[in-house]
């Protein structure tokens, strides 16, 4: 029996690993559909978030059967409950990714009111952000899930320029204001895929010390 719930426990994480993948394809490729005015590839973005929602579903579902029938203790029952929290936080990353492929298609429409640069920026940052904490999910590194509050710090950074930038646009030129707080929104959008992978981090943390992390918090003396 044991041998089984292990099993199921690696087929958890695996789909775990498999969302996280499909969260930062969509992040990827929104910026990509921005950056080209591809509204073909947005809408391919906002169809990709069905498959993030079915995701989320069938593995929620996996860990209450979990939970039903194995009643699992300790260090598993944390490692399932932190499961189902992340499930939330990815979930709601790839609603984010979504509202910037949105935000693509109705700019693709307009003239371009600025470069780019600063978004794409954002994008790599957080599919750095993924990645990390992939890593310090699979391999239970705690140096992984903390460069992920590190990098949402750069991405808070970029924000909060970029929005100060676009507030000098629709002051100078009341024209822009449409196409800047479409941007404005897009940022935000980005801002808080980066929030979610950092709640993800700090589940991780927990998973990993069996302590509450926060991003906020200077990391305990060992």
């Amino acid at each position: 029996m044991r041998d089984t719930f292990q099993r199921e426990l690696t087929t958890l994480s695996s789909g775990v690993v498999r969302m996280a993948s499909q969260v930062k394809e969509m992040t990827y490729l929104a910026v990509e559909a921005l950056r080209n005015q591809d509204i073909a590839l947005a809408d391919q973005v906002i169809h990709l978030d069905q498959a993030v929602d079915k995701s989320e579903a069938e593995l929620e579902e996996q860990c209450l059967k979990l939970l039903a029938l194995q009643q699992p203790v300790a260090k598993d029952l944390r490692f399932v409950g932190a499961v189902l929290k992340m499930l939330t936080d990815l979930e709601r990353a790839g609603d984010q990714a979504a509202h910037v492929a949105e935000a693509a298609v109705v700019l693709a429409k307009e003239p371009l009111l600025r470069p780019y640069t600063d978004i794409v920026h954002v994008r790599d940052v957080l599919v750095k952000m993924a990645d990390a904490a992939v890593t310090a999910f699979l391999e239970q590194k705690l140096d992984a899930a903390r460069e992920v509050y590190r990098l949402d710090d750069i991405v808070d950074d970029i924000y909060h320029q970029a929005q100060r930038g676009l507030l000098t646009y629709m002051l100078e030129d009341p024209r822009t204001i449409g196409r800047a707080i479409v941007i404005m929104n897009l940022l935000r959008a980005l801002e808080r895929l980066g929030d979610h992978l950092e709640n993800i981090a700090e589940r991780i943390e927990y998973l990993i010390t069996g302590r509450r992390g926060s991003a906020h918090q200077p990391p305990e003396a060992t």
